[in-house]
């Protein structure tokens, strides 16, 4: 009984070098849009969860964002986090100043 060889791997191609950069580049672009949007309390930090987990994906995979050593996913996540945090922040002290409500932290 001849056993065959398994099939040879798919060669690396640009188009999947770009498709892997691109989940870096859009962790980076919805880190900098929940931080810019960070008031809009689901909304902003949906898309500040989302650029995190994105960030952590790519950093966990080693897809960079270009061979300089730039890390975009790790930008991501920096600013994913920050997003989420001040949207959380803010929601909390708008309900202390402006419903009369002390919440119960966190």
């Amino acid at each position: 009984m001849a056993t065959e060889a398994p099939p040879a791997p798919a060669p690396e191609t640009p188009v999947v070098n770009t498709t892997r950069r691109g989940i870096a580049t859009a962790a980076f672009s919805l880190g900098l849009w929940g931080s810019l949007t960070f008031w809009w309390f689901p909304f902003g930090m949906w898309v500040g969860l989302i650029a995190l987990t994105l960030g952590t994906v790519a950093n966990w995979r080693g897809w960079r964002a270009n061979s300089n050593g730039d890390s975009l996913a790790t930008a991501g996540q920096v600013l994913g986090a920050m997003a989420a945090a001040a949207c959380y922040t803010c929601y909390r002290v708008m309900q202390y100043y402006f419903e009369n409500y002390t919440p119960n932290w966190p």
